[in-house]
């Protein structure tokens, strides 16, 4: 700390350390006072002024300084009415870049910010037109009784006028033009005169008693959160017919129970705390808080809108009268304990959620485990139920598109699609395991059930991969086939998994090719099981060739799972070798499967020359 002696005054400075500050850049403080007049110096000690600080806790007082004169090099000052009460005048140098004075006030040039006006014996003070923002404490101790305001928006810190005569005589709620800037705390419930047309954005801030709100105008999103904040204030009633209605803040306000508005609103109406359309053919909103389990949808609803009942976290049923036929985008979404809907059957579809949110119409409904969809749907939208609880889905004859991960849901396990499903989106089927589809339909099922995870970059090195059984139904016959998706194959192999399923009929020749690929044994077995199957006894089959290399194991796998029957078929067909029976016969004979047994006996005396098959011989 540096001291040095300044037109009849004593300040201190210190060096200031910063990367954006020059070391030749200083900070001043007064020391002590010797006259009515102070003079801030431009340079001290061989450095340049640039900001003057006092220490606040200091509490210290200069009741003779009149006058006061900030130089050209000053970018930064602090000061307050406690440090010099009796000031009379406050000048700048003109050539200041940071700052300008009327001879009452210090304004910023920049921001044109009101940064303190001195204390003052006048009755009124005007502040200027340049006034964009009064910062706290900008007339903290000031003895003005009234203060007139610029015609013009104006930015006011929630201490500006801290400690002044004038707020002093305003009384308990204050108002600014139009902006309400100050009411008691400890009111339960708050009318707001009609001129008001917005609210300072510190007036709702630690209000904690405040449970009802009478408005002309609807609170912003900041006042909104200040009110939500305790989770206290529950009733909101808007008074002005002409009143904007900003839905996206007021979606934020998820302790309110209840919204009335003006009977003669022109755009909207409520019903029981509901709020509709005016011509109330639109649900418009459902508050978060409100407490009721059930709600029956009104019947001449015709439209649920956007993000209508999203975070309600007391619903448990929705009942839908058939006038509905219109869902929004994230209608339902993160409806936690939501747990029974009854769609209409007018509904054609259930949209998409919203560019870039993720938010499916049912997204999030973590206690719906089931759901029927509606007779005549033919689109189910991208993430409609993602993140959901559902284990049941019931799909419609006339179902016939999926958008990307829009049955995402960790118990959706097994599900059967309707013959007119025509294709399937990224990610739609990913938890799936079984999946029942007709031939030629469905396109797209093997991205719907392995994909990349949402939000996550589209690589193969992203992608998440589950085995799954396809039931293969055939629209002409009763004829049913099974179509593997192995967990074990090679990623470079997709290719020809989906290049097999995606035409109108399955290619079962590029199917054959993932055999090569897949990498877990007991899956390869399994594969080749089902492609020797379908090839019958085609000796050129790449299934054929495989098996006979593993066939001991094979029907080892097939004795040891129960299945007697199948093993006789496969006995039949003349895979195994002499040493290979003899191994299974030993086996056979040790589990007391006898029937097997004496099959692989009569095989053997054939394959030998000893024995003579007789027509009854290995009918299975």
């Amino acid at each position: 700390m540096e001291h040095m002696e300044y037109r009849g005054n004593r300040f201190q400075s210190e060096t200031i350390h910063s990367w954006y500050r020059k070391d030749s850049e200083c900070c001043i403080s007064i020391g002590k006072i010797g006259s009515e007049t102070v003079w801030l110096p431009e340079c001290c000690n061989g450095k340049r002024v640039t900001e003057w600080r006092e220490n606040p806790s200091e509490r210290r007082h200069f009741d003779k300084v009149k006058y006061l004169y900030i130089p050209a090099s000053l970018e930064r000052v602090e000061i307050n009415n406690d440090l010099f009460p009796e000031l009379e005048r406050v000048e700048v140098d003109p050539s200041n870049s940071a700052f300008v004075s009327d001879g009452r006030m210090i304004i910023g040039k920049r921001n044109g910010e009101l940064l303190y006006c001195l204390a003052g014996k006048g009755a009124c003070v005007e502040i200027p037109d340049s006034v964009r923002e009064i910062r706290d404490n900008a007339f903290y101790g000031t003895r003005y009784e009234k203060i007139q305001f610029s015609g013009k928006e104006t930015k006011i810190a929630g201490n500006a006028f801290r400690g002044s005569a004038w707020l002093k005589g305003q009384g308990e709620t204050v108002i600014i033009g139009s902006m309400l800037y100050r009411f008691p705390d400890g009111r339960k419930c708050l009318t707001v005169p009609g001129h008001v047309r917005k609210f300072h954005p510190d007036l709702f801030q630690g209000k904690r008693s405040l449970e009802r709100l009478e408005t002309p105008v609807v609170p912003g999103v900041r006042d909104i959160e200040a009110l939500d904040q305790y989770a206290s204030c529950h009733f909101l009633t808007i008074t002005s017919p002409a009143a904007p209605v900003n839905l996206v803040s007021l979606r934020k306000w998820q302790s309110l129970e209840s919204v009335t508005i003006a009977a003669d609103h022109r755009k909207y109406c409520t019903s029981d705390g509901v709020m509709y359309s005016r011509d109330r053919k639109t649900l418009v909103w459902y508050p978060p808080g409100k407490r009721d389990h059930t709600f029956v949808i009104p019947d001449g609803v015709r439209k649920i809108g956007e993000f209508a009942f999203c975070n309600q976290r007391w619903l448990k049923e929705v009942i839908f009268p058939e006038s509905v036929t219109v869902l929004g985008t994230g209608a339902f979404s993160e409806c936690r304990l939501l747990e029974h809907v009854q769609l209409s059957p007018g509904i054609k579809e259930i949209p998409d959620s919203g560019t870039y949110q993720g938010a499916g119409v049912f997204s999030g409904c973590e206690n719906l485990h089931r759901i029927v969809l509606p007779e005549k749907l033919n689109y189910l939208g991208s993430f409609a139920f993602f993140g959901s609880g559902l284990t049941s889905v019931t799909c419609n004859k006339n179902l016939e598109q999926m958008g990307d991960y829009a049955l995402m849901a960790k118990g959706v396990r097994r599900i059967a699609l309707p013959p007119a499903v025509r294709r399937l989106g990224r990610g739609s089927l990913f938890y799936a395991e079984e999946v029942e589809a007709y031939e030629g339909t469905a396109k797209g099922i093997v991205a719907a059930v392995n994909a990349v995870w949402p939000y996550m970059k589209n690589s193969r090195v992203n992608l998440e991969w589950g085995r799954c059984r396809i039931t293969v139904l055939h629209k002409r016959s009763e004829k049913r086939d099974y179509f593997l998706i192995p967990e074990s194959i090679r990623r470079n192999a997709i290719c020809h998994l989906e290049t097999a399923w995606n035409g109108d009929q399955i290619d079962y020749e590029e199917y054959a090719l993932c055999l090569s690929e897949i990498v877990d044994p007991e899956e390869k077995l399994e594969f080749a099981e089902q492609g020797l199957g379908r090839s019958g006894t085609d000796e050129d089959s790449v299934y054929t060739d495989y098996v006979r290399r593993i066939s001991y194991k094979m029907g080892y796998r097939l004795l040891e799972g129960g299945k007697e029957k199948e093993f006789l078929s496969f006995l039949k067909r003349d895979f195994l070798s002499e040493g290979s029976l003899m191994k299974l016969l030993k086996y056979c004979n040790g589990t007391g499967r006898t029937v097997c047994a004496a099959y692989i006996t009569e095989w053997l005396n054939r394959k030998k020359g000893k024995g003579r098959r007789t027509g009854s011989s290995l009918r299975v």
